[in-house]
Protein backbone atom coordinates (compact mmCIF):
# COMPACT_ATOMS: atom_id res chain seq x y z
CA UNK A 1 0.00 0.00 0.00
CA UNK A 2 1.21 3.50 -0.90
CA UNK A 3 0.25 6.40 1.38
CA UNK A 4 0.53 9.32 -1.05
CA UNK A 5 -2.10 11.33 0.84
CA UNK A 6 -0.17 11.04 4.12
CA UNK A 7 2.58 13.38 5.33
CA UNK A 8 4.85 13.12 8.34
CA UNK A 9 5.85 16.09 10.47
CA UNK A 10 8.95 15.20 12.45
CA UNK A 11 9.66 17.45 15.44
CA UNK A 12 13.38 18.20 15.48
CA UNK A 13 13.73 21.79 16.69
CA UNK A 14 14.48 21.30 20.38
CA UNK A 15 17.77 22.36 21.91
CA UNK A 16 18.44 19.13 23.80
CA UNK A 17 19.58 20.96 26.93
CA UNK A 18 19.71 17.87 29.16
CA UNK A 19 21.72 15.95 26.59
CA UNK A 20 24.14 18.91 26.40
CA UNK A 21 23.86 19.41 22.63
CA UNK A 22 26.09 22.28 21.46
CA UNK A 23 26.98 22.24 17.78
CA UNK A 24 24.32 19.84 16.50
CA UNK A 25 20.69 19.13 17.14
CA UNK A 26 19.85 16.32 19.55
CA UNK A 27 18.25 14.23 16.80
CA UNK A 28 21.61 14.15 14.99
CA UNK A 29 23.35 12.18 17.74
CA UNK A 30 24.13 8.76 16.38
CA UNK A 31 22.57 5.44 17.32
CA UNK A 32 24.82 2.76 15.82
CA UNK A 33 25.87 4.07 12.40
CA UNK A 34 23.43 6.94 11.73
CA UNK A 35 21.67 9.90 13.37
CA UNK A 36 18.63 8.84 15.39
CA UNK A 37 16.22 10.84 13.25
CA UNK A 38 17.46 9.07 10.11
CA UNK A 39 15.84 5.81 11.21
CA UNK A 40 12.35 7.31 11.20
CA UNK A 41 12.94 9.09 7.88
CA UNK A 42 14.10 5.87 6.23
CA UNK A 43 11.14 3.85 7.51
CA UNK A 44 8.62 6.51 6.53
CA UNK A 45 10.07 6.52 3.03
CA UNK A 46 9.80 2.76 3.01
CA UNK A 47 6.10 3.15 3.85
CA UNK A 48 5.86 5.36 0.73
CA UNK A 49 4.18 8.31 2.40
CA UNK A 50 3.63 11.45 0.35
CA UNK A 51 5.78 14.00 2.17
CA UNK A 52 8.22 14.28 5.07
CA UNK A 53 8.61 17.62 6.84
CA UNK A 54 11.29 18.23 9.44
CA UNK A 55 10.54 21.03 11.90
CA UNK A 56 13.97 22.43 12.71
CA UNK A 57 15.33 25.15 14.95
CA UNK A 58 18.38 24.73 17.18
CA UNK A 59 21.52 23.84 15.18
CA UNK A 60 19.34 23.46 12.08
CA UNK A 61 22.30 23.32 9.71
CA UNK A 62 23.37 19.99 11.25
CA UNK A 63 20.04 18.53 10.13
CA UNK A 64 19.85 20.15 6.69
CA UNK A 65 23.42 19.21 5.77
CA UNK A 66 22.62 15.55 6.38
CA UNK A 67 19.30 15.23 4.55
CA UNK A 68 19.83 17.98 1.94
CA UNK A 69 16.81 18.14 -0.37
CA UNK A 70 15.49 14.62 0.36
CA UNK A 71 12.89 16.05 2.80
CA UNK A 72 11.07 19.35 3.34
CA UNK A 73 11.96 21.78 6.13
CA UNK A 74 10.29 24.48 8.16
CA UNK A 75 11.93 26.52 10.92
CA UNK A 76 10.27 26.89 14.33
CA UNK A 77 11.57 30.33 15.26
CA UNK A 78 10.20 30.22 18.81
CA UNK A 79 10.16 26.88 20.59
CA UNK A 80 6.77 26.96 22.26
CA UNK A 81 6.10 23.26 22.63
CA UNK A 82 5.02 20.29 20.54
CA UNK A 83 1.64 21.78 19.65
CA UNK A 84 3.27 24.92 18.28
CA UNK A 85 5.85 22.81 16.41
CA UNK A 86 3.12 20.73 14.76
CA UNK A 87 1.27 23.91 13.76
CA UNK A 88 4.50 25.23 12.25
CA UNK A 89 4.92 22.01 10.27
CA UNK A 90 1.38 22.24 8.87
CA UNK A 91 2.34 25.38 6.96
CA UNK A 92 4.65 23.33 4.74
CA UNK A 93 2.21 20.58 3.72
CA UNK A 94 1.41 20.04 0.06
CA UNK A 95 -2.06 19.87 -1.47
CA UNK A 96 -3.56 16.39 -1.55
CA UNK A 97 -2.38 15.49 1.96
CA UNK A 98 -5.36 14.24 3.97
CA UNK A 99 -3.62 12.62 6.97
CA UNK A 100 -0.66 13.80 9.02
CA UNK A 101 1.71 11.79 11.16
CA UNK A 102 3.37 13.83 13.90
CA UNK A 103 6.31 12.29 15.73
CA UNK A 104 9.45 13.16 17.64
CA UNK A 105 12.77 12.99 15.85
CA UNK A 106 14.49 11.08 18.66
CA UNK A 107 12.29 8.37 20.20
CA UNK A 108 10.74 7.45 16.82
CA UNK A 109 14.01 5.78 15.82
CA UNK A 110 12.75 2.42 17.10
CA UNK A 111 9.41 2.01 15.34
CA UNK A 112 9.41 -0.54 12.52
CA UNK A 113 7.66 0.48 9.29
CA UNK A 114 4.69 -1.76 10.13
CA UNK A 115 3.93 0.32 13.24
CA UNK A 116 3.63 3.49 11.15
CA UNK A 117 1.39 1.67 8.68
CA UNK A 118 -0.83 0.34 11.47
CA UNK A 119 -1.15 3.82 12.95
CA UNK A 120 -2.15 5.32 9.59
CA UNK A 121 -4.69 2.59 8.84
CA UNK A 122 -6.27 3.00 12.27
CA UNK A 123 -7.01 6.60 11.34
CA UNK A 124 -7.89 6.13 7.66
CA UNK A 125 -9.91 2.94 7.49
CA UNK A 126 -11.74 3.42 10.76
CA UNK A 127 -12.48 7.08 9.96
CA UNK A 128 -10.96 8.48 13.13
CA UNK A 129 -9.87 12.08 13.58
CA UNK A 130 -6.71 10.83 15.25
CA UNK A 131 -4.90 7.69 16.28
CA UNK A 132 -1.89 7.51 18.57
CA UNK A 133 0.55 4.93 19.85
CA UNK A 134 0.45 3.70 23.42
CA UNK A 135 2.71 1.29 25.21
CA UNK A 136 2.58 -0.52 28.53
CA UNK A 137 5.83 -0.15 30.43
CA UNK A 138 6.98 -1.78 33.64
CA UNK A 139 8.37 1.50 34.94
CA UNK A 140 6.60 4.33 33.09
CA UNK A 141 7.99 7.85 33.33
CA UNK A 142 5.81 9.83 30.96
CA UNK A 143 2.17 10.71 30.16
CA UNK A 144 -0.42 8.16 31.32
CA UNK A 145 -3.45 7.04 29.33
CA UNK A 146 -6.54 7.20 31.53
CA UNK A 147 -9.45 4.93 30.60
CA UNK A 148 -12.90 4.42 32.08
CA UNK A 149 -14.39 1.09 33.11
CA UNK A 150 -15.45 0.41 29.52
CA UNK A 151 -11.88 0.85 28.31
CA UNK A 152 -12.60 4.17 26.59
CA UNK A 153 -9.90 6.82 26.76
CA UNK A 154 -11.05 9.75 28.88
CA UNK A 155 -7.86 11.80 29.16
CA UNK A 156 -4.05 11.92 29.00
CA UNK A 157 -2.21 13.01 32.15
CA UNK A 158 1.38 14.24 32.10
CA UNK A 159 3.77 12.64 34.59
CA UNK A 160 4.31 15.85 36.56
CA UNK A 161 0.55 16.43 36.87
CA UNK A 162 -0.48 12.83 37.67
CA UNK A 163 -1.86 11.79 41.03
CA UNK A 164 -0.32 8.88 42.91
CA UNK A 165 -3.11 6.62 41.64
CA UNK A 166 -2.60 7.76 38.05
CA UNK A 167 1.15 7.16 38.30
CA UNK A 168 0.42 3.48 38.94
CA UNK A 169 -1.06 3.17 35.44
CA UNK A 170 1.33 1.37 33.07
CA UNK A 171 -0.08 2.50 29.71
CA UNK A 172 1.65 5.60 28.36
CA UNK A 173 1.25 7.98 25.45
CA UNK A 174 4.57 7.96 23.59
CA UNK A 175 3.83 11.01 21.43
CA UNK A 176 3.39 9.50 17.97
CA UNK A 177 0.15 10.48 16.23
CA UNK A 178 -1.80 10.26 13.00
CA UNK A 179 -4.31 13.08 12.51
CA UNK A 180 -6.96 13.71 9.94
CA UNK A 181 -5.60 16.89 8.40
CA UNK A 182 -8.89 18.81 8.56
CA UNK A 183 -9.22 18.08 12.29
CA UNK A 184 -5.62 19.05 13.04
CA UNK A 185 -5.82 22.32 11.09
CA UNK A 186 -9.12 23.30 12.69
CA UNK A 187 -8.32 22.58 16.32
CA UNK A 188 -4.54 23.18 16.55
CA UNK A 189 -5.42 26.89 16.61
CA UNK A 190 -7.42 26.57 19.84
CA UNK A 191 -4.75 24.83 21.90
CA UNK A 192 -4.15 26.66 25.15
CA UNK A 193 -0.81 27.26 26.82
CA UNK A 194 -0.04 24.81 29.59
CA UNK A 195 -0.07 26.68 32.89
CA UNK A 196 2.98 24.81 34.18
CA UNK A 197 5.29 24.96 31.15
CA UNK A 198 3.94 27.94 29.21
CA UNK A 199 3.98 25.77 26.07
CA UNK A 200 1.38 24.33 23.72
CA UNK A 201 1.17 20.56 24.24
CA UNK A 202 0.18 18.35 21.31
CA UNK A 203 -1.42 15.66 23.56
CA UNK A 204 -4.14 18.24 24.31
CA UNK A 205 -5.48 17.44 20.82
CA UNK A 206 -6.68 14.16 22.34
CA UNK A 207 -8.55 16.11 25.01
CA UNK A 208 -10.15 18.28 22.33
CA UNK A 209 -11.26 15.24 20.31
CA UNK A 210 -12.81 13.68 23.42
CA UNK A 211 -14.61 16.91 24.38
CA UNK A 212 -15.95 17.22 20.82
CA UNK A 213 -17.04 13.56 20.94
CA UNK A 214 -15.00 12.73 17.87
CA UNK A 215 -13.68 9.19 17.24
CA UNK A 216 -10.10 8.41 18.27
CA UNK A 217 -8.05 5.22 18.46
CA UNK A 218 -5.15 4.11 20.64
CA UNK A 219 -2.82 1.72 18.84
CA UNK A 220 -1.12 -0.25 21.59
CA UNK A 221 2.28 -1.77 20.82
CA UNK A 222 3.50 -4.61 22.98
CA UNK A 223 7.26 -4.47 22.59
CA UNK A 224 9.02 -2.02 24.94
CA UNK A 225 12.04 -2.10 22.64
CA UNK A 226 10.08 -0.15 20.02
CA UNK A 227 10.30 3.03 22.09
CA UNK A 228 12.97 4.78 24.11
CA UNK A 229 12.98 8.34 25.37
CA UNK A 230 16.27 10.12 24.62
CA UNK A 231 16.59 13.23 26.76
CA UNK A 232 19.81 12.72 28.74
CA UNK A 233 23.26 11.27 28.10
CA UNK A 234 22.27 8.26 30.18
CA UNK A 235 19.19 7.69 28.02
CA UNK A 236 21.29 8.16 24.88
CA UNK A 237 23.59 5.38 26.05
CA UNK A 238 20.57 3.17 26.73
CA UNK A 239 19.14 3.96 23.27
CA UNK A 240 22.40 2.93 21.62
CA UNK A 241 22.28 -0.42 23.38
CA UNK A 242 18.63 -0.83 22.47
CA UNK A 243 19.22 -0.19 18.76
CA UNK A 244 22.00 -2.79 18.77
CA UNK A 245 19.62 -5.30 20.33
CA UNK A 246 17.01 -4.66 17.66
CA UNK A 247 19.60 -5.00 14.88
CA UNK A 248 20.83 -8.27 16.35
CA UNK A 249 17.35 -9.78 15.96
CA UNK A 250 17.27 -9.20 12.21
Amino acid sequence: MIFKNVAAIILAAGKGTRINAKDKNKVMFKLADKPMVAYAVERLKKAKIGQIVLVIGFAKDSVVSYFNDSVSYVVQEKRLGTGHAAKTGLSKLKKGIDYVLVLHGDDSAFYPTRVFKKLIKACQKEKRVLSFITLEMKKPRTARVIRNRNGDIVRIVEEQEATEWEKKIKEINVGCYCFKRSFLEKFITVLEKNKTTGEYHLPDMIKIAISEKLPIKAVKIKNEDFWCGVNTREELSKARQQIKKLHARK
